[in-house]
């Protein structure tokens, strides 16, 4: 997800979020961006918002901008604002109203596209978009998943979860 980020903000004038339940969780992401983007690469910024190592916000020499938000606040945090591009980290913990009424209205006026990044949590309103990327009725719509085994970062034995946890939670954490 924060390639994806970063892929946007290299674009000229480009306005973007990355939103999750929590700031802690959006900050895994934000994280990223600014030990690649901005402390790896240096690509230069015009203005930024720094706490405690976290990055909140950061204005690029290109006019894009980046936003970490949080979803616990939708009616102060997750209104007003045009955006080409979202990033919803853990998106099954964020209620479907949340989605409708805060977060896809801001990707109307600049016709901005949306990544949903989660684990699974049951046949909920994340899953019916999943399935929506499934479908052929909805061509502008993919979906995909993976395994966290897969994920570069993954170091744990398989072998050992799958004897330590129940098969339902093994399945949803790591399959």
């Amino acid at each position: 997800a924060a390639r994806e980020a970063e892929a946007a903000i290299i674009r000229e004038n480009s306005r973007g979020w990355i939103v999750a339940p929590s700031y802690e969780l959006a900050n895994k992401i934000g994280r990223e961006i600014h030990e690649n983007l901005i402390l790896k690469y240096k690509f230069p910024t015009i203005n930024k918002r720094v706490v405690g190592g976290q990055l909140y916000y950061a204005k690029f020499i290109n006019r894009s901008e980046v936003w970490i938000k949080s979803a616990d606040s939708p009616d102060t945090g997750l209104v007003g604002e045009g955006l080409d591009w979202l990033i919803i980290d853990e998106a099954a913990l964020i209620s479907r109203i949340i989605w409708e009424q805060y977060l896809r209205p801001t990707l109307s006026d600049r016709q901005g596209w949306a990544l949903f990044v989660s684990t699974p949590r049951g046949y909920n309103w994340l899953y019916d978009l999943y399935t929506r990327g499934q479908s052929s009725d909805h061509s502008d719509w993919a979906s995909w998943q993976h395994p966290s085994s897969s994920s570069r970062y993954f170091r744990d034995n398989v072998d050992d979860l799958k004897n330590e946890l129940t098969k339902e939670t093994f399945e949803q954490e790591y399959l």
